[in-house]
């Protein structure tokens, strides 16, 4: 009776279990079309120059390898990203590989993505190394590239997109449970100290600057308004 029980069991289980089958290689399908869409784009003239064609293949390269590790899934963490423009692009239909205007990014695109690399590299490595797939650091990849497109002239944008390529390969090659307690940027760090450091420095100078302007939007969103004016809504001066 427990063999017959059994085997009723395993057989109700198996189309279940081909159906996450067939959900992973449309997954994967899905995320290998947009890598070949995004090198199809950014691996050619038409938008990237000859002076920024290594480090960009580089890049892709190595995104291509770091998510080809899980099959092209989706990971177990999220990164995090409350950049507008960022957001907006990645809930559009299969990720559209596009370039946005500059009258649809934030002022200073590249001191945003700046800022969440920055926060990337302060986390553990275990952390980082889940962030495959859609809302990984395939964001990240994007945004780099997105911002080349609208600011060709940043001299920091190769030495972030080294930083990131770098940390991709390091990813690739990680094994959990192994660098407890450190952050990526401290394993990053261990493999090239000057390559790491130039690149916090970076990194920290455009972070640095956006919290500047934050601090100033905040200021003068607390000015009291002048008198007469309520929030809201109009009210007529006292009359003496």
């Amino acid at each position: 009776m427990s063999s017959i029980r059994e085997q009723s069991v395993e057989e109700s289980a198996a189309p279940e279990g081909r159906q996450l089958a067939l959900a992973s290689v449309f997954n994967c399908s899905i995320n290998f079309a947009w890598l070949a869409r995004l090198l199809s784009l950014f691996g050619g003239p038409r938008v990237t120059t000859a002076s920024d064609w290594e480090p960009t293949v580089l890049l892709l390269m190595a995104l291509l390898n770091f998510e080809a590790k899980t099959f092209f899934q989706d990971g177990t963490r999220l990164l995090s990203c409350r950049v507008t423009s960022i957001n907006m692009w990645l809930y559009r239909r299969e990720r559209a590989v596009v370039i946005d205007p500059v009258s649809a990014l934030e002022e200073h695109f590249g001191d945003e993505v700046a800022y969440i690399w920055l926060k990337t590299r302060q986390l553990p490595v275990d952390q980082v190394a889940s962030m495959y797939g859609e809302e990984g650091i395939s964001v990240v990849v994007r945004s780099l590239l997105q911002w080349r497109a609208i600011d060709p002239t940043a001299e920091d944008w190769v030495v972030i997109v080294a930083d990131v390529t770098a940390a991709l390969e390091l990813l690739r090659d990680h094994s959990s449970g192994t660098g407890v307690g450190s952050t990526l940027a401290d394993v990053l760090e261990g493999r090239d100290i000057q390559r790491a450091e130039r690149a916090r420095i970076d990194l920290k100078a455009r972070s640095d600057s956006r919290a500047q302007r934050n601090k100033g939007r905040k200021r003068s969103r607390d000015v009291e308004p002048p008198a007469g004016l309520q929030s809201g809504r109009r009210v007529r001066k006292r009359r003496n």
